[in-house]
């Protein structure tokens, strides 16, 4: 008996033993088959499943809906059709970026067949050529390319074949199909039906793969986030500090041994130098606020004090409108409907027909309706309090086609007039000069200007704050233009462009300080000026410009600190001035954006080594203390230490919280600290949780090399000829940054060799404004390289001085250089600026690389 039962035990051991490796087996070859790119199954794929805007399996991108709370211009939900049950149907009224899309797993480096049916109606079928969007399209979401687009219409149901490749390390896409596509939105109707995707050996003669890359912000395995760049930033931030620290040591005795001065001399300047600012001043403010846009905006605005104003305007005669434009002021009511507008039937009837509504839009930014009817009356009716709209107007269109602004006269206007005197129904046309058929950069916002020039509006009229997640002190500095020259984008882009211009004596100033000769201090400067970001990122009214210049003269002043010895210094306070400089240069840029903390890193080390250089003076007999009776460490280094808590702790801090005093306007019962304490939780956790990708997003390592530019403005509502396209993009000057990033080697070659202790702060300065983006795991893009630009151009120009000064190359070279960076930067210059040329132009001689999108 005892002998059964332990056969039974023996035979369910070597059951569960089997099931066990079976289990493990099967375990093995499903992780085995994932690793290899897993199956390309889509779920869903023919859309049987699910109801209404419920699409199981897939999800859903709606720009005008997620980023800007338009629900009513696109709808993209399951409809049923004859043609196999139930399909996708998109639609789009006006132009936008909208798809569905699903993740799949792929496999590296190999190529794909993705198959749909669909029938589609006016893929922007009014809009011209040379305006269209991306039309009917397939992507992978935050991809760099897509396939080509399907544009009009089509009656009858019909089989869509495109090729996609995926990239090395590449194991899962997010497969996309709607209309439009980042920067090139689209309108129109889609029906989607039968999604099929398959492995293929290789793509069909004649056919075109697009690429399945994504950018680096599009969350396939962000490099930032590994062990791995945090072992790269500890690797080359600690070898730039050790580089620093053992050329300063050498640099300084081996001074001492010729009986070298330990302290240089700064160059003084004369009569050639002002003259040589004038000029650079004069030539980069021509180029830089040319067309830099309207002087003039609608400044009153009516904002409904309750449901039920009105106006009524009336024309010279009966007309038929065929565009109406208007410009909102600050959003309000969560993109309900605010106004609707009427047109009177008839004349003279009363009655009247509804022909559009009027939500909240883009802050200052002039959108038009096409919605064609013919009246000489048109009324204008407020639903709900809370909005305000700056300017209204009506065009017709002519025999040519073009558009001719109508004449109104403001006819009858009902509103609360003990609640709404200033801003009455009747200031919805009282300043028709404004108004244009057409928007461009030159008479609205672009970018993020709904953000920066909307917030420093609201600071001079004490409204609610809205953009919180940056200091306020750029803001602060754009309104500064607003108040001299009007809400109008001249006024709101004047000071960002102001300091853009500034950087460039700047850079002079610094580079005469750090090469002591006038040619190469022109040509940091000459640099400068003609880099691309430099213009393309100041005249665009965010803060940027302000914290790029803040961080160049924080520099500037330590520069001088850490070139000088302040034992030399008599009297010793004297030696304290450069140190209080940059300590409010500090303040003003850490008050802008806190990428200028960065800066604060570079300075704290440059300080204290330069406070251990001059011990190391004293204590190796080097130098004497400019009082030998005293102690240098009791009377010079304690005091300075003293004194930097007051310059760079004490001051900043106050200038940082003084800053906060707009917010006091519409928050009057909180304290000045307790806004300043809940902005600063506010914003560490805005931008540490901001994990949502981007188009244009690109990683740190990309920047050197321009691999990935940010397009700012495509011009797609702008009155262009056939054939000619408009853009704002802003990026690199190649020949600059490319140079630049040559140059980083040579120059730490030439700094140890002539043991230059002067160069070392443009490798601090670089250092610290890029190398802590290795550790950053958010969407960056690359203008956020920029405060590291004006260092890598003293890289450059240190490197031509020595090859220059050790007879490698002649002057001539130094000449030749600079004359192909002014050619690259007059070929660039419309892609920088909005000037409109040709679109061949464009795709033939600036689009030199397939991530270069604009």
């Amino acid at each position: 008996m005892k002998n059964k039962n332990s056969e039974k035990k023996r035979n369910r051991s070597q059951r569960l033993g089997l099931a066990v490796l079976a289990v493990t087996a099967l375990l093995m070859l499903t992780f085995s088959a994932c690793s290899e790119g897993g199956s390309t199954e889509l779920e869903n794929s023919g859309f049987e499943s699910g109801s209404g805007a419920s699409i199981d399996g897939w999800s859903q991108y709606n720009y005008k809906k997620d980023y800007e709370g338009n629900t009513d211009c696109t709808q993209i939900t399951l409809t049923s059709m004859e043609f196999s049950g139930q399909c996708v149907r998109i639609v789009s009224q006006d132009q936008n970026d909208a798809r569905i899309y699903q993740e799949i797993q792929v496999q590296p480096e190999s190529n794909y067949c993705v198959k749909f049916d669909t029938l589609y109606e006016n893929i922007d079928a009014d809009v011209p050529e040379t305006e269209r969007g991306a039309g009917l399209n397939v992507s992978v979401k935050d991809g760099l390319e897509r396939s080509g687009s399907l544009y009009g219409s089509v009656s009858e149901w019909q089989t869509v074949t495109v090729y996609f490749k995926t990239v090395a390390d590449q194991k899962s896409v997010e497969l996309t199909i709607g209309i439009g596509g980042y920067g090139a939105e689209s309108s129109g109707t889609a029906y989607i039906d039968n999604v099929r995707i398959e492995k293929v050996d290789s793509v069909p003669e004649g056919e075109v793969a697009f690429s399945a890359a994504v950018s680096s912000s599009g969350g396939q395995d962000a490099p930032s986030a590994s062990i791995w760049m945090k072992l790269l930033f500890l690797l080359l931030a600690g070898g730039v500090i050790a580089f620093v620290i053992v050329v300063s040591l050498k640099a300084d005795k081996e001074n001492a041994a010729k009986n070298n001065p330990l302290s240089q001399k700064n160059p003084l300047l004369n009569k050639k130098d002002f003259i040589i600012l004038i000029v650079l001043v004069v030539v980069c403010s021509v180029m830089s606020f040319y067309k830099l846009g309207n002087a003039y905006a609608a400044s009153s605005y009516w904002k409904a004090s309750e449901a039920g104003e009105y106006v009524i305007v009336e024309f010279d005669q009966t007309e038929t409108v065929a565009r109406t434009v208007y410009s909102n002021n600050i959003p309000a009511n969560n993109n309900a409907v605010s106004y609707t507008v009427y047109y009177e039937t008839e004349d003279g009837s009363g009655e009247y027909e509804s022909v559009f509504s009027i939500k909240a839009g883009a802050f200052f930014e002039w959108e038009h309706v096409d919605s064609s009817f013919t009246t000489r009356r048109v009324k204008i009716v407020s639903t709900r309090s809370g909005l305000g709209v700056n300017e209204m107007g009506f065009f017709r269109k002519n025999d040519s086609g073009e558009y001719e602004k109508l004449n109104v006269t403001v006819a009858e206007t009902s509103y609360n007039k003990e609640l709404n005197e200033n801003h009455n129904p009747a200031m919805l046309f009282d300043e028709q000069d404004t108004v244009e058929p057409y928007s461009s950069y030159m008479s609205s916002t672009y970018f993020d200007e709904i953000y920066f020039p909307r917030t420093a509006y609201e600071h001079i009229h004490g409204y609610p704050v809205y953009e919180i997640t940056h200091p306020p002190m750029g803001k602060i500095l754009m309104s500064i233009g607003i108040r001299i020259f009007g809400m109008n984008p001249f006024g709101w882009r004047f000071m960002g462009t102001l300091f853009g211009v500034a950087l460039v004596p700047l850079m002079y100033l610094l580079g005469l300080k750090l090469f002591k000769k006038r040619i190469y201090a022109f040509t940091a400067a000459f640099l400068m000026m003609f880099d691309f970001m430099r213009l393309a990122q100041t005249r665009l009214a965010t803060i940027d410009s302000y914290s790029a210049f803040f961080i160049l003269c924080m520099y500037y002043f330590m520069y001088d600190y850490f070139s000088q010895k302040s034992y030399e210094k008599k009297p010793f306070w004297k030696s304290l001035l450069p140190l209080l400089f940059c300590g409010i240069m500090f303040g003003l840029g850490a008050s802008t954006k806190w990428v200028c903390l960065y800066a604060g890193v570079g300075l704290a080390f440059l300080f204290f080594l330069a406070k251990y250089l001059e011990a190391d003076d004293i204590a190796s007999g080097r130098a004497l203390p400019a009082n030998k009776e005293k102690s240098w460490f009791t009377h010079n280094f304690i005091p300075t230490c003293c004194a930097c808590v007051v310059f760079f702790i004490v001051i900043p801090a106050a200038i940082y919280i003084l800053s906060y005093i707009p917010y006091m306007a519409p928050s009057p019962d909180k304290s000045l600290i307790d806004i300043v304490l809940d902005n600063q939780t506010y914003m560490f956790n805005y931008h540490s949780g901001l994990t949502e990708g981007h188009p244009y997003g690109s990683a740190w390592y990309t920047w050197p090399i321009n691999m990935r530019p940010i397009y700012y403005y495509s011009g797609s509502n702008a009155n262009l000829a056939e054939g000619m396209s408009t853009s704002i993009v802003s990026m690199g000057n190649p020949l600059i940054w490319w140079t630049g990033l040559a140059c980083i080697f040579p120059a730490a070659f030439y700094a140890w060799k002539k043991r230059d202790k002067g160069i070392l702060v443009a490798f601090v300065g670089y250092a610290a404004q890029f190398l802590p983006w290795i550790l950053v795991t958010r969407v960056a893009f690359i203008y956020h390289y920029f405060t590291a630009v004006p260092f890598m151009i003293f890289m450059i120009v240190y490197v031509i001085k020595n090859l220059i000064e050790d007879g490698v190359i002649s002057k001539h070279v130094l000449w030749i250089y600079l004359a192909l960076v002014l050619v690259l930067f007059i070929m660039f210059y419309p892609v920088l600026t909005g000037r409109e040329v040709s679109r061949s132009y464009i795709d033939n001689f600036l689009r030199w690389f397939s991530t270069w999108s604009f």
